[in-house]
């Protein structure tokens, strides 16, 4: 984060400016302000300070960019308007979570050790797994896993490097028995086989 130097603006979508942060030679945040119709608010680093607060035009915090010993370490966390955490971002690991408003977890990125893929999983509001695959550049490459909210699986399959399916998908009804299965090469479709009730293809 050295390239964050000298001074740092910030626009609403209607151009009207709204943050102006000063950094030093060493991203050493220096001061700021922001403006919004219910007042200024003004400050400056102080030695132990753990974040940043930026806020929206209505004075309700929208974000907070973490420091550590004045320097943005890459945490930054955004909110809901009622307060609560909507998602935690660290810029330095490429890892994210978001949240519903409710608290419970959204979906989750984790790097993946040794490796430029990453683990993606979201959640449904209730806490259940919704969906699990393999993410290059954000976008799926690998095996992908969806799920009904009875936790059983819904689907499952396999994204190629261009980000489209490639071999064999299953699709399954909400007590787990396999109803579809497609086979794609290159996103294109090659075949569909369907299943009845027990097992047998149609």
């Amino acid at each position: 984060y050295a390239s964050l130097v000298g001074e740092q603006k910030y626009w609403n979508k209607d151009g009207k400016l709204f943050g102006h942060v000063v950094f030093d030679d060493n991203a050493n945040i220096q001061k700021g302000y922001f403006l919004n119709p219910k007042a200024d608010t003004i400050w400056s680093y102080k030695k132990g300070a753990k974040s940043v607060p930026f806020y929206t035009e209505d004075g309700i915090l929208d974000r907070e960019f973490g420091l550590t010993s004045g320097r943005l370490n890459g945490i930054v966390n955004s909110y809901y308007i009622n307060g609560a955490l909507k998602s935690e971002v660290d810029e330095s690991l490429s890892n994210e979570e978001s949240f519903y408003s409710n608290g419970k977890s959204r979906s989750r990125i984790d790097s993946v050790a040794n490796s430029d893929f990453k683990s993606y999983v979201s959640y449904s509001p209730y806490g259940k797994v919704a969906a699990k695959m393999t993410l290059l550049n954000y976008r799926p490459n690998g095996e992908r896993e969806s799920y009904y909210t009875n936790g059983l699986i819904k689907d499952k399959g396999f994204f190629n490097a261009d980000d489209v399916e490639n071999g064999d998908f299953y699709y399954y009804d909400t007590k787990g028995r396999l109803r579809y299965m497609i086979t794609y090469k290159n996103g294109v479709v090659l075949k569909i086989n369907t299943y009845d009730l027990k097992g047998e293809i149609i």
